[in-house]
């Protein structure tokens, strides 16, 4: 992540819609794509979704991957905090 404050989502510049893609030329093409978004939830609550795609993955499939963030509180502060992570059941 290259944001100069990486764990404070933004408080605006939020869009409806947003889409990966990489470039078909194959001077271009890259084998892997990680992206990272802010959102902004309807009922105001901030969050930051990661997602890692990988298509040089050995051996076979890609390797997918997504991170997901969401403070609760209403703040815009996403850094991770351990102690209130949500283990699967």
């Amino acid at each position: 992540m290259h944001d100069l404050y990486p764990y404070e989502a933004p408080d605006h510049g939020y869009q409806q819609i947003v889409t990966i893609s990489t470039d078909s030329d194959p001077k271009n093409y890259t084998d892997s794509a990680k992206k990272t978004y802010y959102y902004k939830s309807a009922d105001g609550k901030y969050g930051r979704i990661t997602i890692d795609l990988q298509a040089d993955f050995q051996p076979p499939p890609t390797f997918f991957g997504i991170g997901v963030y969401l403070n609760p509180s209403g703040s815009r502060n996403l850094e991770f905090d351990g102690a209130k992570e949500i283990q699967p059941k």
